[in-house]
Order: C-alpha cells, then structure tokens, then sequence
C-alpha cells in the first residue's frame, strides 16, 4: 500500500511542481484552520512528498534525464536564483511567438512572465500570443484557460511591468463550409447560453463564418439520435449494450459510404480522411471489431493497447515458456498459437486427460510421453513446433552461440514461423515487443516481474502501416485530433462518460479568486481512513468540477471542428415518464442537451411503440432444451498450414569477378576493418540478405 501511495503521489507531484512551497506555507498556517485529523494527514504527506521529491530527483540521475516539467522547473529556478542573468537569457530574443497558448500551464506563464520582466518597452521587441480559448481542454495536465483572458486583459510580465497586449478576434473559418458552421453555430450559442458559475473558468463563444468551398445550402450536420427504455421503469442492462451495438452499426454504415470517395482519392494521390472520434477509448470496444469483421483497414492512434492484440499475448506467452519450464498456461498458449495450432482435444490428450498425477509434469515430459496419443495433424504440429523449442532451449546457454535475450526470442519466433501469421500492422506490432524487451530486458530476467508488466501496459499498437494517412480510416479520441482536420467526422458515444478517477490522496487546484482577482491554491487531503467525506476535501473537488463541466463543452466544440464536409453525431436518451432524459450527467450529450433535445424528441415522436413481450415462465427442463436450440457461433482456429515452413530449397549464389588496384606489384593496404575486398564481399552479402 505504501509503495501504491509513493507513485501515485510521484504522478501528482509531476503535474503539480510548487506542491512544497503550498505545503510549506499550509505548515505556517495556525492549526485552528484544520482539524486534528486533516492536520495529521497534511503532515503525513508533507513527510511522503519529501522523499518522493528526493527519490525522483535520484531517478533521474541515474538515467541522466529529465522530463519537460523537470526541465521547466530548471528554467524557473534558474530565472529566479540569478536575476542578474535575466538580461543576458532574453537579451537574444528579439521576437517571441507562443502559439495554443490557449493551454498555458500556471508554470510555464511563470517562465514567459519572468523572461518578458528584462525587455524594455523603447527596444521595439514584440511578443506574439496565438490560441483559441474555445479549445482549451487539457486541465488534467494542468492548463489554465483563464490564464488566456487574465492576459488579454490585463497583459503579462511580473508586478513590477505589464506588457499590454492588442486583441485581435478572428472570426473565419476555412476549414469547414457554411452548411456546418452555421449549424455549429446555433448549436453552441445554446451551449453556452447559460450562466457560468463564479470560478469555473468559462470562456465565451464566438462565432464563425465560413471562408472555405462548399455548398451553403447543404447542412453538413447529421444527428443520430437513439432512445431505450421506457415511461415506468430505468433502461437494462441489456437495453444499453444493444443500443452501443446498434450505434457501431450505424457508424459501420456511415464509413462504407464514404469507402468510394477514400479508394478514389488513395488512387489519385488525394486526401479524403474518415475519422472516428471517442471520448474515451473504450468507446470503440465495439467499433474495432466490426471494422476488422468487415475487412475495412484503419488506423487507431494510440487506441488499442498491446496487452489486448492477441499476436502479443502469444509472443509474451513463447517469452515466458522459454524463461519457464513449468509454466503450463504459457507452454499450452505456444502450442495452440497459430504457428502450432494444436485443438483442445489433442491439448487435452497431451496433458492426460485431467489425471491428476500428470500436474507436476512439465509440457516437455508430457510431450515426450504422451504425443503419440494424438491424431495424425496434432501429432505433425507437435513434432515441429516441440523440436525448434528444444533447439531454442538449447541455443540459449551455448556461449559461442548465445544471442541476446530479445535476439534470441525473435530467432525462435521466426523459425516457428510467427511472421507468416500476422499482418503488416500485427508485424509491426511485434517489432515493438522486441524492441521493449531489448531496451527492458537484455538479460531475460525481467519479463516475469511486475514492473515488466508495467512497461509493457504502457504500449500501443503500431497504426496499420497500410492505411494512408491522407486517405482513409482513423480511428482516435478527441484529444489526439486536436489540430487536426477531416472531410467526415463521426463522434459516437455521445452519452457515455469518461473512465472516473479515484478519490486522489490529495485533492488541489490553483485559480484566480473569482471574487478577489488574487492567485489562490487550494488544497485539501482525503480521510484518514479513505474517505472522501470531508466537508474541504469534497468543496475543493467540487471547484474541480464546476472546471471540468465547463471544459466539457470545449471538449465538444472541439470534436465537432475538426470536420470539413460532414459532421455525424450519435447517442443514446433514455425514455421517463416525463420525457426523454439523459443518463449520465458528465457526458458529452448532457453538455448538448440544449441543443440537441429537440431531435431526441423528434426520433419519440417518430417512434412508434413497441409491443411489450409476452411473459414466458419456463420449467428447468424447458430452460435446458431452449438453451440446446440457441446455437453459439464456432470459434475459428487459426493455423498456418503443414507445409507453411518446407520452402523449396534454392541454388547456391556463385559470384566470379576481378579485383583490381592501381599498382599490382604495391602491397595491399591493410586495415582494422578489413581489406576493401573483404567490405565489398561484405556489403554484397547484406545486399543479398
């Protein structure tokens, strides 16, 4: 639990650098502000930080690196030490320009702030700040989009001198045409109507005309609104997953239309991009797979994790049956892996039929035991497969041969002929696991610790290096398309939320004071007993809150800019006595709610009622012979064929020539390297290879 703690508070203090200096002046504060309990909790975790900071700082010693806060922090502190070398640090910049300053963090404001503080105002040096407050939406790395209006208003630099700045409002749009910006529009002067609360950081809408080609009269917005449920009882269960399955349809429809349009412009050399844009990424659970289903290729920015793509399980299983003789469940995952591809029965057979006296046996021993038991294929499969393990096994601990530990995974994964059972984008899949067990492991004891695990949880898989990226399928969240434009964009998921964060040990959040105009950071730590029932701790996360909901709206206005032609939109209401309703509160659909109301009413009033189900009562032997008629789809077993690693064997590759040098009679120049006959045989060796 303390080791839990320690990186939990090593990833706060990252995102939060002056946590010290607060808590240091909390400890100034007289005890009567806290009780007796958060008091102890604050001096606990005062005691805690201090060594994480001690520990980070030996961390990043030890790699000889620091990450960009680190880097930051240096650069402050530096300004701050040595004021005498403010002058000399920005004497050199004549013109600044910060562009998505829109996402300024309150550190990195310190540092433009304090290099800003040595220009004099008669030396004509400018200072250029670009960004849109509408797309301000990462607070969980610390952004602070009132820091944009603060500095519009009343400029930057320290107290002792403020740069004034000149606003300038633009006001065209040239990515999307007029039947989008118009509707787009409408939709969030509704959006944003309402009322900011005091502290929440609001940004007011602006809106567009459009600067870009298209047709004006042709609305570019589709909404696809989906009701569940009924007047006199909450949706099921069921109700819900049929409804996110009937939307992964919708979306599959929407992407074959456009699957013309995408072929045409790969051909000539175009760009025509599709994508698909989540608030999350579990919100694809159910669209990856229809794509993969329906053949249609893709590329997912940083989406699916490796640890979910079967061709890692494998390669990680292969990893740990070599390292482990006895680990059964990786031995029976290589042997049922495509490149073996053993069926449960022979799988069965192999480790006898569930005699318990067989468990302390490793796969090995029962291979050599027990494989004349299995059929004809099983038995050929097995043979293969168990012979270029035993080679591999063998391989390992002889010196003059002994590859590294990634070398030596990837050798054996090769002749058992992993390649051919993957795909351009699973191969490149694979090339990331090699690549982390080199840079992890190189000595192959890592791959069954924790920390492995860890470093290995972190990865994704490689887009599929055969979808262009000017024309085709993407697959990303929000805020990886941040930036970036597309023809159609499809937003499902609207009423999902994202994954919820714990309760954190230390709930914080610096801000202006709405009432005071001063910097103020409030801080508060849980419960003793990790609860989050204190009446600062849950007022300082409400502050939070009241953040997050107003940048939901950003959020949105940013998924819904990112598109050139079309815009679809999709989700789900549910259906109440007094209405339709949306269920959860912190989703995108709730923050649309004004807007997009009245085409969920519309969708009811176009829906006509369903007939309610007639009641079944089913007696137990009933039950069992309903279940028999409901047939379960076969899983497919994929294997390479018997043959796949016999290739015909080639002719041997004979090279006559001459060599040549200037003087015949002057010995050869000799070099550490080789003679340059040897580098040229050399060359042409790895040419052929």
């Amino acid at each position: 639990e303390r080791k839990r703690s320690m990186e939990e508070l090593l990833l706060w203090l990252q995102h939060t650098p002056n946590l010290l200096d607060a808590l240091c002046a909390i400890r100034r504060l007289p005890p009567t502000n806290y009780s007796n309990e958060q008091w102890t909790t604050l001096r606990n975790v005062f005691t805690v930080l201090r060594q994480a900071v001690a520990e980070l700082k030996v961390v990043f010693a030890e790699h000889n690196q620091v990450d960009f806060t680190e880097l930051s922090l240096a650069a402050v502190q530096v300004l701050k030490d040595s004021p005498e070398r403010v002058l000399d640090i920005a004497g050199n910049i004549r013109h600044l320009l910060i562009d998505e300053f829109q996402d300024t963090s309150r550190r990195q404001h310190q540092l433009i702030s304090d290099l800003l503080a040595a220009w004099d105002p008669g030396e004509g040096r400018t200072v250029f700040l670009v960004g849109d407050p509408m797309q301000s939406i990462y607070m969980f790395r610390q952004a602070e989009v009132e820091l944009f209006t603060q500095v519009r208003e009343h400029g930057i630099g320290t107290t002792a001198g403020q740069l004034r700045c000149q606003p300038v409002q633009l006001s065209v749009n040239f990515r999307s045409h007029a039947g989008l910006t118009e509707p787009l529009n409408g939709i969030f002067d509704l959006i944003c109507a309402q009322k900011a609360q005091p502290g929440s950081a609001s940004v007011q809408f602006a809106r567009a005309t459009s600067g870009a080609v298209g047709n004006p009269g042709q609305s570019g917005l589709h909404i696809h609104p989906q009701l569940i449920g009924a007047a006199h009882r909450n949706p099921t269960l069921d109700e819900i997953a049929a409804a996110q399955r009937e939307e992964a349809e919708i979306v599959l429809n929407i992407v074959e239309q456009h699957l013309p349009q995408i072929r045409h412009a790969r051909d000539a050399g175009g760009e025509y991009r599709v994508a698909i844009l989540v608030r999350a990424r579990n919100h694809l659970a159910q669209i990856v797979p229809l794509l993969r289903e329906r053949t249609i290729p893709f590329r997912a920015v940083e989406i699916e994790h490796l640890s979910d793509r079967q061709e890692l399980l494998d390669l990680r299983a292969l990893t740990r049956a070599l390292l482990h003789p006895m680990d059964r469940i990786a031995w029976l995952s290589v042997l049922r892996a495509p490149w073996c591809g053993l069926t449960l029965s022979d799988l069965h057979l192999l480790t006898g039929s569930d005699d318990p006296t067989l468990r302390n046996k490793s796969v090995l021993e029962l291979i050599e035991s027990h494989s004349h038991l299995l059929s004809d294929d099983g038995r050929q499969r097995l043979d293969r497969t168990a012979g270029i393990l035993r080679r591999a096994l063998a391989l390992r601990w002889r010196q003059s041969d002994s590859p590294s530990f990634a070398s030596w995974i990837e050798r054996t994964w090769r002749t058992l002929g992993g390649p051919a059972c993957l795909d351009a984008a699973a191969y490149e899949n694979a090339q990331v696991f090699f690549s982390l067990l080199d840079a992890v492991t190189p000595d192959g004891l890592a791959p069954s610790t924790a920390s492995f695990d860890a470093e290995f949880d972190r990865l994704f898989a490689q887009p599929d290096p055969g979808v262009s990226e000017r024309a085709g399928i993407q697959l990303m969240t929000i805020h990886k398309a941040k930036g970036l434009g597309f023809d159609v964009v499809i937003v499902p998921g609207l009423d999902r939320r994202s994954s919820g964060d714990p309760n954190p040990l230390v709930c914080s959040l610096e801000r202006i004071n709405p009432w005071t105009e001063d910097s103020e950071f409030l801080v508060a730590p849980i419960g003793l007993h990790g609860e989050d029932t204190d009446p600062l701790y849950k007022w300082v996360r409400k502050q939070r809150q009241i953040r997050f909901d107003e940048e939901r709206k950003r959020l949105l206005y940013v998924a819904c800019t990112r598109a050139r032609q079309e815009l679809h939109l999709l989700g789900t209401a549910a259906l109440t006595a007094a209405g339709v309703r949306v269920q959860n509160q912190d989703s995108l659909l709730a923050t649309a709610w004004p807007s997009l109301r009245g085409a969920f009413e519309g969708a009811l009033r176009q829906t006509a009622p369903a007939p309610k189900p007639s009641r079944v009562i089913a007696f137990p032997g009933e039950v069992r012979e309903m279940a028999a008629v409901t047939e379960t789809p076969r899983m497919k077993l994929r294997r390479l064929p018997l043959d796949a690693g016999s290739a015909a064997p080639r002719e041997n590759v004979t090279v006559a020539g001459s060599f040549s040098v200037a003087d015949p009679e002057a010995p050869e120049f000799q070099r550490r390297e080789g003679s340059r006959e040897s580098r040229l045989i050399g060359s042409t060796i790895h040419t052929f290879l």
